[in-house]
């Protein structure tokens, strides 16, 4: 995959507009919001802070993927001193290019440039757990707060060189764009385009009906209506409220990728080596079914697990390099082979074994891979699984 970086040219203004409406459509839209970043990236170009230098876009497959806006702002200190800082935003990816490395590209190549160019800081508002993969922080542990005096998670800021803010502290401010967008302009700007219907209204009811009671509440108390908010509060947030485990961070993280919205701290990179447990199949006398096998394959039993929700029985091959699962299902139905339309198909599984202290890491790689956490789970001894056609598979903890 080859993601081609450039300057913006104007002859890339109206493309890149449309390119950000599309980006930004189905996160605001789904929250009940107008949609104003393609406004936003209009006025901004006309504004004196804007900074061409840092105007960048990605193309791939021969077409315009993202896009990136830097401008000036400023950091005014407890003695009214002002020092320029840089924000940058929108930053946009066409949905179909989304996740896919363009962001990050674009991200990296216009802060090494800033650098390049002398620069002393960039802050910005964004999502709490991607941007601190590219050297962000909360922009309180540099010393600065909001416009409003304000910190959280969602704002950051990064020094592009040593001891860049030595000695300063204060609040930063936006360049006036940012400041100035209101419904009835974006309302109005957005006319000029291709009519587009809102993206249904996505609800945090969604998520929580996935949670068990106490993650529910948990996230509940947080008081955030709708899943593109979410996207504000940081896995270090969350993590830290009663209730919340490592399941219940993984369903989270699960359930909004599987909305198209990226969240907590879960990484794309293989945590370490799998090893390929078993496969398992469904019946409804895990003991007699086992016992067949074992007398077919001359194997022997090799453990035994029941624990109300689950019953699993493995047998082992002589020299313990192979194992078949056999669980218990009272709603079991076996299948019909060949297989005709309307009739239960076959049903097993595959058992992945994993180091208990990687088991949620795991359980993020294959996320970012295309999985989903299934629902509801039934046991603790691993993470039950979808794969990107549905079949199911399990993580489990390697003993």
């Amino acid at each position: 995959m080859n993601i081609t970086i450039r300057l913006e040219t104007p002859d890339d203004y109206r493309a890149v507009e449309e390119l950000t409406r599309e980006a930004f459509w189905d996160e605001s839209t789904s929250g009940g919001r107008i949609v104003d970043e393609h406004l936003l990236t209009h006025n901004l170009r006309k504004h004196p802070a804007f900074i061409p230098e840092l105007d960048t876009v990605a193309e791939l497959e021969g077409n315009l993927a993202g896009h990136i806006i830097y401008s000036k702002g400023k950091i005014i200190d407890d003695g009214g001193g002002e020092h320029e800082a840089l924000t940058f935003g929108p930053l946009a990816v066409l949905p179909k290019y989304q996740l896919r490395g363009v962001g990050r590209a674009l991200l990296l190549h216009t802060i090494a440039e800033a650098r390049r160019l002398g620069y002393r800081a960039i802050f910005l508002y964004g999502h709490p757990d991607y941007y601190p993969r590219m050297g962000f922080r909360r922009a309180a542990d540099l010393g600065i707060s909001t416009q409003e005096g304000k910190t959280y998670d969602a704002f950051m800021g990064i020094e592009l060189y040593p001891g860049a803010l030595d000695g300063i502290t204060g609040r930063f401010h936006l360049p006036a764009p940012y400041n100035e967008l209101t419904e009835k302009d974006a309302i109005a700007f957005d006319s000029s385009f291709p009519l587009k219907e809102p993206a249904p209204i996505a609800g945090i009811d969604l998520l929580l009906d996935r949670l068990d009671p106490a993650a529910r509440a948990a996230v509940e108390s947080l008081d955030v209506k709708f899943l593109a908010g979410m996207s504000a509060v940081s896995e270090r947030r969350i993590s830290a409220l009663p209730g919340i485990d490592g399941r219940a961070l993984d369903v989270i993280c699960s359930f909004m990728r599987e909305h198209g919205r990226a969240w907590g701290e879960g990484s794309s990179q293989k945590p370490g080596q799998a090893l390929f447990d078993k496969v398992v199949l469904d019946c409804l006398d895990s003991e007699a079914l086992s016992a067949f096998y074992c007398k077919l394959l001359g194997w022997n039993v090799g453990y035994r697990f029941d624990d109300g929700n689950c019953n699993i029985i493995i047998i082992a091959s002589p020299d313990c390099n192979a194992n078949i699962g056999f669980q218990r299902d009272p709603d079991y139905t076996p299948p019909v082979w060949p297989a005709e339309p309307e009739t239960p198909q076959q049903m097993m599984h595959l058992d992945i074994a994993v180091p208990k202290e990687l088991h949620h890491a795991w359980v993020r790689y294959a996320v970012s891979l295309g999985a989903k956490v299934a629902h509801p789970q039934y046991t603790d001894m691993g993470t039950v699984m979808l794969d990107p056609e549905g079949h199911p598979f399990c993580i489990d903890l390697m003993f």
